[in-house]
């Protein structure tokens, strides 16, 4: 007797087992818009862009759009339709888009797009769509690109291949958008990252990094004419965020943030995140926190706000009135058989 009870048991417990339903996880990346206050959060897209610049007064949204395996498109998005425009795509999947400039003055739009040991600057219209190579060179890499303040320039960073074999001349170098002005500021080989990015703090000083691991990298200053090469700040991998007047610079080291003063180049720590990005004004900083959970911080204030939980990666953008943020967020869904699913 007591052998048949075991037995029912057993055949209670298969069926409890059995009755149980099955659950399965899935993960979802939303381009995300929400104002810096926490409210008002909108899913724009359900994609990741970590390159987006507001356009049209902020109305709308420039950014690059992934279209399948390694193809990219750059997307105008209506952020009032959510409606997306191509404005050019890239069929090629030996290519990538690496950064977006935009020059209000002209209403163009520079992109550069990089293989292996070629790559080349190309130049949108934005009201006609034409596209025109403004490099069109072999074994030569340039981007990076960054306009001046008064974007009557931009500076970028070109890597030639066509040297020794184991070493790249790299240079920094500036130029308008017609090409009547294209000068280099500072050169040399090196068969490590000798430059990773540049920017401006005025019109006649760029700020760039060094990233030779072995040769002093680090954050430097030097005149648009190659003088006055100055050192600043220590560190490898740094990854710089400047405010529009180009006074603050927010970059980050070993997650910890800090502030350069441009006034008088003076560094301070002001929190431990990574990704920082400082909004146009040089008052809120968006960062990802220890936790990787998305914070903008208004300095003035002094007042932190938890935007996400679950930021795919860091800000990508603030809109020209400060108070807009563009972001990647993640979504989890678990499905379960009884057709419930649970939004996290």
């Amino acid at each position: 007797m007591k052998y048949l009870i075991t037995i029912i048991l057993a055949i209670i417990g298969l069926l409890i087992i059995g009755c149980e339903p099955e659950t399965a996880t899935y993960y979802y990346d939303y381009l995300t818009m929400i104002n810096c206050d926490g409210s008002n959060k909108i899913q724009l897209a359900e994609f990741r862009s970590c390159n987006t610049i507001f356009y049209n007064n902020d109305q709308q949204l420039i950014l690059i759009e992934p279209i399948g395996g390694a193809r990219e498109e750059i997307t105008l998005l209506d952020l009032s339709t959510l409606q997306l425009e191509t404005i050019f795509p890239v069929d090629s999947l030996e290519w990538d888009i690496n950064n977006l400039e935009f020059f209000p003055n002209d209403n163009k739009l520079i992109f550069s797009q990089t293989g292996h040991i070629n790559g080349d600057m190309y130049l949108v219209s934005m009201e006609s769509g034409n596209v025109e190579n403004l490099t069109n060179t072999n074994s030569i890499v340039e981007g990076k690109v960054k306009a001046s303040p008064n974007y009557e320039y931009f500076a970028y960073i070109e890597k030639n291949y066509n040297t020794y074999p184991d070493s790249v001349f790299w240079s920094l170098k500036y130029r308008n958008i017609d090409g009547s002005i294209n000068l280099n500021v500072i050169s040399e080989f090196s068969t490590e990252n000798a430059y990773s990015s540049v920017d401006w703090i005025n019109e006649n000083t760029l700020i760039y990094v060094n990233g030779k691991y072995f040769s002093e990298p680090g954050i430097y200053t030097v005149n648009v004419d190659g003088s006055n090469n100055q050192f600043i700040y220590e560190g490898f991998l740094l990854h710089l965020s400047l405010c529009e007047d180009g006074t603050k610079v927010v970059f980050e080291d070993d997650d910890e943030i800090y502030l350069l003063n441009t006034t008088n180049y003076s560094i301070s720590h002001l929190v431990a995140g990574n990704g920082p990005l400082i909004s146009p004004d040089g008052n809120k900083l968006a960062y990802l926190n220890e936790y990787s959970e998305l914070i903008v911080w208004d300095m003035e204030t002094d007042q932190k706000i938890l935007l996400s939980d679950f930021p795919a990666t860091s800000a990508s953008s603030f809109s020209s009135d400060n108070q807009k943020l563009i972001f990647n967020e993640t979504i989890v869904v678990t499905y379960t058989s009884g057709g419930r699913n649970i939004l996290e």
